[in-house]
């Protein structure tokens, strides 16, 4: 099986490999323009698996990756694509504040 990531916008991502089928949720945020949404989460996820080749062998590390949800949620907050686009230092900052 070839491991595949669907999103689901706002509600979630799911994400299947040969060894789990899985759901992240999304994270909630006032969303102002959608455009660079779906940029944002591919760009985030193609930095993860440059960062880890490995990325997709282990369930640990691929859940841990998909933090790029943070990134299509933040990136909804602001007008424009480019600049809504959020640093990695925003972006955990929110995942820490979601999972309080």
């Amino acid at each position: 099986m070839i491991p595949m990531m669907i999103i689901e916008g706002k509600d979630c991502c799911r994400y299947y490999t040969k060894q789990c089928k899985r759901r992240v949720s999304g994270i909630k945020v006032k969303s102002i323009d959608t455009t660079g949404a779906g940029e944002a989460f591919m760009g985030a996820i193609l930095y993860c698996l440059a960062s880890d080749i490995n990325l997709l062998k282990d369930e640990g590390s691929l859940r841990e990756a998909l933090f790029v949800n943070a990134c299509g949620a933040l990136t909804v907050t602001k007008t424009g694509a480019i600049p809504a686009l959020p640093t990695k230092q925003v972006v955990e900052q929110i995942i820490k504040e979601a999972s309080v």
